[in-house]
Order: C-alpha cells, then sequence, then structure tokens
C-alpha cells in the first residue's frame, strides 16, 4: 500500500519537473510565475489550412491581458519604433528580463520590460550592460 503511494508521488513529481522546464517556453499547464513584472510566457500553434506544417508562435503575457510578441515598441505610446515579429530568447531573473527579438525588417533588437502609471510596458534598448545580466537564466525560443 506504501509502495503505490510512493510511486504516484515520485510520478507526479517528474510530471511537475517536467511541466516546470515547458513553462520558461510558454507550453506549460501551470502559471508557475517565475518571471519579473508579473509577466508569463506563452507559446500558441498557429495552423494553416493548405499546408500540413504547424508554427508556434511566442508570446509574453502583461499586464494580465496583453501580449506581447506581435507588436510596436514601445508599448505605452501612439508612436512605436519599431514592430516585434518574432522573440528569439530572453534572459532573465528574479527582478530582471532581457528580451532579443526580430522586427519586421529583420533587425534584432534588445527590449526590456519597465513600468508607467498605466502599468507595465516595453522599451527597447541600445547599449547592454552585460555584467548585470551575468547572473541571468538565459531562454532560447528561436534560432
Amino acid at each position: 500500500m506504501k509502495l503505490r503511494y510512493i510511486i504516484a508521488l515520485v510520478i507526479l513529481f517528474m510530471a511537475i519537473g517536467i511541466d516546470y522546464q515547458r513553462y520558461f517556453y510558454g507550453k506549460s499547464i501551470i502559471n508557475y510565475r517565475v518571471l519579473p513584472y508579473g509577466i508569463s510566457p506563452l507559446c500558441v500553434k498557429d495552423f494553416e489550412k493548405d499546408k500540413e506544417r504547424t508554427s508556434n508562435h511566442f508570446f509574453f503575457v502583461y499586464n494580465n491581458s496583453e501580449f506581447f510578441g506581435s507588436c510596436a515598441v514601445p508599448t505605452n505610446t501612439y508612436h512605436p519604433k519599431f514592430i516585434v515579429k518574432d522573440i528569439l530568447e530572453y534572459y532573465y531573473s528574479k527582478n530582471k528580463l532581457l528580451i532579443k527579438c526580430k522586427d519586421e525588417d529583420g533587425l534584432i533588437r534588445w527590449v526590456i520590460p519597465a513600468y508607467d502609471k498605466s502599468g507595465i510596458y516595453f522599451r527597447e534598448i541600445k547599449n547592454i550592460h552585460w555584467s548585470i545580466f551575468s547572473t541571468c537564466k538565459h531562454i532560447i525560443i528561436h534560432r
């Protein structure tokens, strides 16, 4: 009887461990709320009617309902600098997030979240001080 409970607990912890690793790619069942600013990753499959191939679109959900992925930067103005086409990778820690993305023209851009009176928005940064992000974990979404 005790062996059944031990086996069930081992399987449960293994499933949670696998799900936790999938969280950083937006494919988790549970929102572990690990990323700063209340941001959560989300991956959405896009099925094309005429093609057998599916593609994944990666987003960050912020301010409880807004999506950062295929959007304008900065997100708190009507005159954006560029439009994000795809998120390539990101660095994160408990209180920092640095996102590498590609814009519509194919240029690589670096974006960080910031606070505003209306909530969180994203802004581009040009000079990255890598010493600040040296302790951050690195997640690669697309190469």
